[in-house]
């Protein structure tokens, strides 16, 4: 049963490939006061379910208070203000999920310029820049790594350039996907699955629109909603995801986010006990 969403606006979700190959449904779930769907692909083995039961922390806010309009080569500190929303926390649906928790709770989701991103539960960052053109992204995540979608305010995405006498903190422009998850290690025996979930910045995804093509291992999905999803179907070991943005005509539409390549993630089998 639905605890936290009041709203879910159902949009199509396609697997890539021949018609013959995927098994699409769409599954009722009651919630407290209507009825929703809860959309469901499978290809190759691997099913994606519609993720839609989580506090939604819509007015949650993440503001970059330095720096602000100066930059330097090398190390620089991100501080950042939090507002109704609580660092070190676990979100309390977290036991429920059965996907992995992050000890040190919920946290800060921090990327620069196409690397994987940081993890923080304290306000302040650091990262190396470069000279020229970087682009930093920070969201407010929980503590099993979903992303906080609803807070317009919840998320901060920055271009600085840096030149030889003068740097400049600007927003982004463009249209960007930011990867979440997965990424790491996951104990295989917890739940059997994983969270499939991503940002997006300035754009929309839709039927004849903009659309992320993801790619769990050689397997493609069309994904035309923004909505996190449950990965499962997948053995355990060793596996790898990839996030690009396309557009209708089916390009890579550029960003410094927009295809980061394969990133590796591992379902682990928990060691057998032994048996004197």
């Amino acid at each position: 049963m639905n605890k936290y969403l009041s709203v879910i606006a159902i949009v199509s979700l396609m697997s890539c490939g021949n018609a013959g190959d995927d098994v699409a449904t769409e599954q009722a779930k009651a919630s407290d006061s209507f009825d929703k769907k809860v959309l469901t692909v499978q290809k190759n083995g691997i099913t994606l379910t519609e993720f839609t039961d989580y506090p939604v922390f819509s007015d949650a806010e993440l503001t970059m208070v330095s720096p602000k309009d100066k930059a330097r080569v090398g190390t620089n500190d991100f501080e950042f203000e939090v507002k109704n929303f609580k660092l070190g926390e676990q979100t309390v649906d977290a036991a429920q999920t059965g996907f992995r928790d992050d000890i040190d709770g919920q946290n800060i989701k921090f990327f620069y310029s196409g690397h994987l991103p940081k993890s923080s539960n304290t306000t302040i960052i650091t990262e190396n820049l470069s000279g020229g053109e970087n682009y930093i992204f920070a969201v407010l995540a929980r503590s099993y790594n979903l992303s906080i979608h609803a807070a317009s305010k919840g998320f901060v995405m920055s271009k600085i350039s840096i030149g030889d006498r003068a740097s400049k903190i600007e927003n982004a422009k463009g249209m960007h996907v930011v990867p979440i998850s997965p990424i790491g290690s996951y104990e295989y025996e917890e739940s059997n699955k994983a969270l499939l979930d991503f940002f997006l910045v300035n754009t929309t995804l839709s039927d004849k629109g903009n659309y992320v093509l993801v790619t769990i291992d050689n397997t493609e999905f069309e994904i035309r909603k923004w909505a996190p999803f449950v990965i499962e179907g997948l053995p355990a070991g060793m596996h790898f995801v990839s996030y690009k943005l396309m557009d209708a005509a089916h390009h890579l539409i550029p960003g410094p986010f927009n295809d980061m390549g394969k990133i590796e993630f591992t379902l682990k089998e928990k060691a057998a006990l032994l048996v004197q």
